[in-house]
């Protein structure tokens, strides 16, 4: 007998593989491929030998051999990063990392929910919690900077 346990609305195990559903209806369900069970990444991220998923939808322009999921809805690859199987623009891969919060940065910016936080310094830049996060010269509220009224 075989068993299907569903994972996530887009992604149900079926024995050793995942299959990643693009359409439901009442009649069946349409497989773009199958991953093995340790390609399911967590976040809503999968991926098989060609291609990667996000919450059953490819995500454009990632590479699978080197596609790593982050945490926070982050991910990159070899060449970009990624917040909700979005590529993020202007971002390094090389430096990038999530900081938790919704929060993310490279070398060079901060981000916040894949938006680049304006006039943020990523060298001085952590989370503390609940939203908050400070550099050398500001504190910031879910990405914006907390001014003094």
């Amino acid at each position: 007998m075989k068993r299907l346990l569903i994972l996530l609305p887009l992604y149900f195990f079926l024995n050793n593989a995942v299959a990643v559903e693009r359409e439901v209806s009442t009649n069946s369900i349409r497989t773009v491929s199958y991953v093995q069970k340790n390609d399911v990444l967590g976040g809503g991220y999968a991926k098989d030998n060609w291609q990667v998923y996000y919450r059953g939808k490819i995500v454009k322009d990632a590479s699978a051999s080197s596609f790593k999921y982050l945490g926070g809805g982050y991910a990159k690859d070899a060449w970009s990063a990624f917040y909700n199987g979005k590529k993020i623009r202007d971002a390094s891969p090389s430096s990038f990392k999530s900081l938790g919060g919704g929060y993310a940065k490279d070398s060079w910016t901060v981000f916040y929910r894949g938006v680049p936080v304006k006039d943020a310094a990523a060298s001085s830049f952590t989370v503390m919690k609940d939203g908050y996060a400070k550099d050398s010269w500001n504190t910031y509220y879910r990405g914006r900077i907390i001014k003094d009224e």
